[in-house]
């Protein structure tokens, strides 16, 4: 009886110790957390830009010819109506003296035509005079008035030619006049692409001669900013950039303008510092990256920026300065089932994705024991926080950001 009553004890552990080698594996779960807080979110947008003068003037030349003098080069500074070159006048010298000349012959006709259209009248009063005592015959007359009318009609023509020859010495003037080239603005000479003794011609497009930049005490730097940053970025904004000419100098600036005409760049142009002058201006295509340019005003004394230097800028765009702001880790968290199940939390209620909803993120809250889903609309972010606009959420609240799983066995019973 005895040893029945131990083999019954020994098969009850027996069984025992395989039910405890059967048991499924738990999962411990440890979650870390951040906090919700007030403070403040700057929006920065980093984005690449191009020096430029604030204007710009290229001077060309109206009429062909070969340069004689210049009398200005890269750097130089010159006033409004200096004279920075001068064409060889001679062509156009002798083309004034013959619309002169052809000027005087017009007067000289029209002084013939005037003595005509005299002589004419005359004749046709006798003949008037005569007709009335009929002693002419009307055929007389009639030759008479004849010859008046085209004597006035002679000195008309000849007064037309007359205001075309007028018109033809103001023209040989001007061009005469043209052959000296002003400067059309104050500034700095930066471009300059004749040398004496060349030859411009002007009869297809308007050669440009110089380019001047208007005084370099201010400068503006084109910035392109990406579509996805341009909403964030409205006039009287701050920003700071670093040119490669001075690397240890930070410049400011403040944005004065953000232009509305989209800039396409192809896809394959992924240089961020590309100029965006050399970008491709396009409407509604759907090809490449879209940007827009913002302007920005800057201070240059002692003018170091130079027009065409590049510079990656940072724009403090749209802020809050107390915003309810949740860590963007919690908006990346997500809990996998097995998580769920082990701390027993419900999954998270669908979102409805349309238009009205796009901005609705979902969190997860956690009070030590339980995760809990949280529907929150989100606004303004930067590279740390994000913006709680409505849901229920507030300051202190533990915000689930990161889980580590391990796994456990249950130990088996001492003394097996």
């Amino acid at each position: 009886m005895t040893v029945r009553w131990v083999a019954v004890g020994i098969a009850l552990l027996a069984a025992a110790g395989a039910a405890a080698w059967n048991v499924r594996q738990r999962l411990d779960v440890k979650v870390t957390t951040s906090p919700v807080t007030v403070g403040a979110i700057v929006r920065e947008v980093v984005a690449a830009g191009t020096v430029e003068a604030e204007s710009s003037v290229q001077v060309g030349t109206q009429v062909s010819g070969v340069v004689e003098t210049l009398n200005a080069d890269f750097n130089s500074v010159v006033h409004r109506g200096d004279v920075i070159a001068r064409l060889d006048p001679r062509q156009y010298d002798e083309q004034l003296k013959q619309a002169r000349a052809a000027k005087a012959q017009a007067q000289a006709d029209v002084a013939s035509f005037r003595v005509e259209v005299e002589d004419a009248r005359q004749k046709l009063n006798r003949a008037e005079s005569l007709a009335k005592s009929q002693l002419i015959p009307p055929s007389d007359l009639e030759t008479s008035r004849a010859a008046f009318e085209e004597a006035r009609a002679s000195l008309h023509s000849g007064e037309a030619a007359l205001r075309q020859a007028e018109a033809a010495v103001n023209q040989a003037r001007v061009d005469l006049e043209h052959t000296i080239i002003r400067a059309p603005a104050a500034g700095i000479i930066v471009d300059r692409k004749v040398d004496v003794g060349q030859t411009v011609a002007a009869s297809v497009e308007t050669p440009v001669l110089f380019t001047i930049a208007s005084d370099l005490n201010t400068v503006q730097l084109q910035v392109e900013v990406d579509e996805t940053d341009v909403g964030w970025i409205t006039p009287g904004d701050t920003a700071v950039f670093a040119v490669d000419a001075y690397p240890h100098e930070v410049y400011h600036g403040t944005v004065s303008q953000v232009r509305e005409q989209p800039i396409v760049t192809p896809s394959g142009a992924t240089d961020p510092r590309a100029d965006t002058h050399q970008a491709t201006t396009q409407t509604g295509s759907s090809a490449g990256v879209v940007s827009y340019t913002a302007v920005l005003d800057v201070p240059n004394p002692g003018d170091h920026l130079l027009p065409g230097m590049t510079a990656v800028v940072t724009i403090d765009g749209a802020h809050r300065d107390h915003a309810i702001r949740m860590p963007n880790s919690a908006l990346v968290f997500r809990p996998t089932p097995d998580v769920l199940r082990t701390i027993g939390a419900l999954p998270p209620p669908p979102i409805d994705r349309g238009r009205e909803n796009r901005d609705v993120r979902e969190v997860w809250k956690y009070d030590g024991e339980r995760l809990t889903p949280v529907l929150v609309r989100a606004g303004l972010a930067d590279d740390d926080w994000t913006e709680v606009v409505s849901g229920s959420l507030s300051a202190g609240d533990q915000l689930a950001t990161g889980v580590t799983v391990s796994e456990r066995r249950p130990r088996l019973l001492s003394g097996l």
